[in-house]
């Protein structure tokens, strides 16, 4: 009897869970403040131009364009150049060892991955229309399989075409980045502003001017996002709170409760039983 080998078969991606999914057509003037969550997000430019953060990078997003957003970085985009733009945006959960290489993700998508990337929204539109009629149904399954099957696809292939740096590398953009790479080396301190512009050469007006144009955030509420996302990962690596509050700068645990409630909307407790 001949015997055969099983070949267990790899998945560079799994998806998880998807959040949302939009088609949409931003107006000239739009806004948006900003947002950090604990799920991915992608955001594709399939028209027009717009003006993209993540965390100390700033992109300008035209035609063909696709921005990945990491859990917990922070992020805002606005129209650009007169323009309004067409924009995709896909918020979702996986896991696996493409996800690290979409991290900083920056892509210029030619028209078949742009074709591809547009079936896959309208999947998620209408996977996240059956979860919300009849999630136990068979058509819920198998439309998720579906999506799920050219979602992975896709971005395993992406994986493999590279990326492309196409950053706002403007002298405010320059001064901006430098600004936030301080805070990030330092985000185990409680720092004012004045420490702040001090550090990188700036005065407190022009470090705030700066900080305008590129977060809608004050300075020392995005430094404590970030303290509280360094938080996070210390809660995972199963940390204590005393402990975590004490590292981080934190004048007592309570106030740790207090910020950490104030940023991601749960306590510390409630936010490790979420996941």
């Amino acid at each position: 009897m001949q015997e055969f080998t099983v070949k267990k078969i790899g998945r560079a991606v799994t998806l998880e869970a998807v959040v949302a999914a939009f088609d949409v057509i931003r107006p000239k003037n739009f806004y948006f403040a900003g947002e950090m969550h604990d799920f991915w997000e992608m955001v594709y430019a399939a028209d027009g131009v717009a003006t993209a953060t993540a965390d100390e990078r700033v992109y300008t997003l035209t035609r063909g364009n696709l921005l990945f957003h990491k859990p917990m970085e922070f992020h805002r985009v606005w129209s650009s150049a007169n323009t309004a733009p067409h924009l995709l945006l896909i918020s979702f959960k996986a896991t696996g060892i493409a996800m690290k290489q979409l991290e900083k993700g920056f892509y210029r998508l030619n028209g078949y991955q742009a074709a591809r990337l547009a079936e896959i929204e309208k999947l998620f539109e209408q996977v996240i229309g059956l979860y919300e009629s009849d999630r136990n149904g068979n058509g819920f399954k198998l439309k998720s399989s579906l999506a799920a099957a050219a979602f992975e696809g896709f971005i395993t292939e992406l994986c493999e075409s590279g990326l492309e740096d196409r950053r706002d590398n403007s002298p405010y953009a320059d001064t901006y980045r430098r600004v936030i790479r301080y805070m990030q080396s330092h985000c185990c301190e409680s720092l004012t502003v004045c420490q702040i512009a001090r550090a990188c050469g700036l005065s407190e007006s022009n470090l705030k001017r700066i900080f305008k144009m590129f977060c809608d955030r004050g300075v020392i509420s995005y430094h404590n996002s970030l303290r509280i996302r360094t938080a996070v990962k210390m809660l995972y690596d199963e940390i204590p709170v005393s402990k975590i509050s004490e590292e981080l700068g934190f004048s007592s645990p309570s106030y740790f409760y207090v910020a950490f409630k104030r940023e991601t909307g749960k306590t510390p407790r409630d936010f490790l039983k979420s996941k």
